[in-house]
């Protein structure tokens, strides 16, 4: 059977990458999707920015569209678990 792919996120009024970065590692996630929250950024705006980080890499997703953010979000958990089932030989 296939494993799963573990995608925790992340809400975060400071130290973004730092917490994040914990949450992810004392979690075991295989993935985690952080965003700054605070005055002009996070919970009732139309746009977000995130930062996807996994074991030996990391990616900002710049300010767009929550949509945009979303399909891109997406698209990086497909290719992250297509890479972790490649590297294990489940692929």
């Amino acid at each position: 059977p296939r494993a799963p792919y573990w995608v925790g996120f992340a809400a975060e009024t400071t130290d973004l990458e730092l917490y994040a970065r914990a949450k992810r590692a004392r979690t075991r996630l295989d993935m985690i999707a952080a965003n700054q929250v605070g005055e002009s950024q996070g919970f009732e705006r139309g746009e977000n920015a995130l930062l996807l980080i996994w074991p030996g890499g990391s990616e900002q997703l710049a300010l767009a569209d929550k949509q945009v953010i979303a399909r891109s979000l997406i698209e990086r958990i497909a290719e992250r678990y297509h890479a972790k089932l490649s590297s294990s030989g489940q692929s």
